[in-house]
């Protein structure tokens, strides 16, 4: 603990040390016989509670929210492909296939090939987020990066994207909060 920030400590076989959030929790991760530890959480200490505000913010969103049962995987993979469809027309593109497995740190991608890949724990999510991960990888077919192109895209289908964002960021930590001990 530095200056009443709680922390795990890994020691792994990594070149750099590093701070993350991962799970809603802070974790410090260092090589082998690192011995800066302290001074490196100090040195990230407004971006530790910066991510901490903007985590707080996300599980306000999701407060009173339970997980939804999660869909079988047909299901989901039927809800998907209809979507996808739809969203390809809307956006006069075309998307090769689309995979699923579970992803540690995100809820989609779309590679250069226009295939997506989709977290399988989408399962968990109401209708309205799946629908706002798949258009918005679709999206990455017309601007792959984050900039302000990609953006206008997102919202001339979806005005309260921002809102979308802060709910599927709630869940993130919901899930991982809920399902701690059951994902590989």
């Amino acid at each position: 603990m530095v200056n009443n920030l709680k922390y795990k400590t890994i020691v792994r076989d990594v070149k750099h040390p590093r701070v993350e959030y991962k799970t809603g929790s802070l974790v410090v991760i260092i090589p082998k016989g690192y011995t800066k530890e302290k001074e490196l959480v100090a040195r990230h200490r407004n971006w530790i509670e910066k991510k901490r505000t903007s985590i707080s913010s996300a599980m306000k969103t999701v407060k009173n929210k339970k997980l939804d049962v999660p869909k079988e995987k047909q299901q989901l993979q039927e809800f998907v492909q209809t979507r996808t469809e739809e969203y390809c027309k809307h956006l006069k593109t075309k998307i090769n296939k689309v995979y699923f497995r579970k992803m540690r740190t995100k809820w989609g991608s779309c590679s250069h090939s226009n295939n997506l890949t989709l977290n399988s724990l989408l399962a968990y999510l109401p209708e309205h987020l799946i629908e706002y991960v798949v258009f918005h990888e679709i999206a990455h077919t017309k601007e792959m990066k984050h900039a302000s192109n990609f953006w206008d895209i997102i919202e001339r289908k979806f005005e309260d994207h921002q809102k979308r964002e802060m709910e599927l960021f709630g869940y993130w930590f919901l899930i991982q909060k809920e399902l701690r001990g059951t994902l590989a």
